[in-house]
């Protein structure tokens, strides 16, 4: 009796030769697909752009970013922490593409997480082609990062002195001096040297900064007190006093002689002449006004009163006082209440107290 053959038959081989060509092919097709695919991911502009995110998250920053954090102020922050912050900050950073109405150009804006924009990224695509698709690669960068810097510009007095974050600051961050006083300008030839002023910079830099004011007492001068007539009112109580009583002094007999008042302006000269610097410019105008006396028609003149800006101590026996005077004039009209702005120079003499020039404005 014959023995039955084992194996498959010719018909079991040929299907495993068929399902194995077929797991080929589909393998085949599957991996074209995936290449595909891969070509079709890789051509949206999107990809370039988390291309670009993972290298700045890892330290690669692109020239944009290098220059711009270049033009930190390296005196209150390092190099490497504005680098660290600009990681961090496009670690976590979220894109939107923007609207653009160029062929072959896309753009996106980086936004922290608060919405706003800190950057826009403008690609273009590749010369390379895969599977008919062209990549894309981010041809410009534009930063605005002044949304997070911190730049401080302080004109104060040359003898004040600035903090930053609790550390006083040397000259470096001094970036002019002796800016002049504009209410001081008209006594540059009466007083030498005038008090000046000098501009301080500090920053940019991309980190919150404390800063103090402090005066040449070393009391610290709030924001709100940092201006230009604050700086000018130096003098003592005693001398605003002082000043205060011989201004109204001044004016009682200066007002007067100056309005011809009822025609005997020039009876006024002689007390006049005793409250000002004699030989000097001042003494030639008031005398000139002479000329205009006999044409006024002042029956009455009052000092209402005073209204002080400042007290400027201007070293070396002079002081400029900026005030407002309020007069009541009768003439042929009636009475008229009137303001009028004056400085005063004033020179303390071996004889005291006197007016050395007037500037009215």
């Amino acid at each position: 009796m014959e023995k039955k053959k084992h194996g498959l038959s010719g018909f079991a081989r040929g299907l495993l030769l068929y399902i194995l060509i077929a797991v080929l092919l589909g393998a085949a097709a599957l991996a074209a697909l995936t290449l595909y695919l891969d070509a079709f991911e890789q051509s949206r502009p999107v990809m370039a752009v988390r291309a670009y995110l993972q290298d700045a998250r890892e330290g690669r920053l692109d020239y944009t970013w290098g220059y711009t954090l270049a033009q930190m102020d390296t005196r209150i922050q390092t190099e490497e922490e504005a680098l660290a912050f600009a990681q961090a900050l496009l670690g976590g950073a979220s894109c939107r593409e923007l609207l653009t109405d160029t062929e072959g150009l896309s753009r996106f804006g980086l936004y922290d997480e608060n919405g706003f924009r800190f950057a826009t990224l403008s690609l273009k695509q590749s010369g390379e082609e895969r599977w008919g698709f062209r990549s894309w690669k981010v041809s410009e960068v534009s930063t605005a990062l002044d949304g997070y810097t911190h730049s401080i510009s302080l004109t104060l007095p040359e003898d004040y002195s600035v903090e930053l974050n609790g550390v006083v600051l040397d000259k470096r961050f001094v970036a002019e001096q002796g800016i002049g006083y504009e209410q001081l300008a008209a006594c540059a030839e009466l007083v030498s040297p005038l008090p000046t002023m000098q501009r301080w910079e500090i920053g940019p830099c991309l980190t919150e900064t404390s800063v103090r004011v402090l005066d040449r007492e070393g009391r610290e001068v709030p924001e709100e007190e940092r201006e230009t007539l604050r700086y000018l009112d130096t003098c003592t109580k005693e001398d605003r006093e002082r000043l205060s009583a011989f201004i109204e002094e001044y004016l009682n007999v200066y007002l007067p002689y100056a309005g011809d008042l009822r025609g005997g302006g020039i009876s006024w000269w002689s007390e006049l002449s005793h409250k000002i610097v004699r030989g000097g410019e001042l003494e030639e105008r008031l005398l000139q006004a002479r000329k205009g006396f006999g044409y006024g028609n002042t029956n009455d003149i009052d000092l209402l009163g005073c209204d002080y800006v400042f007290f400027c101590d201007l070293r070396e026996g002079h002081y400029l006082v900026d005030f407002a005077y309020t007069t009541e004039t009768e003439g042929l009209h009636g009475k008229v209440e009137e303001t009028n702005y004056l400085r005063l120079l004033i020179a303390d003499t071996e004889k005291g107290l006197l007016t050395e020039a007037m500037y009215s404005y």
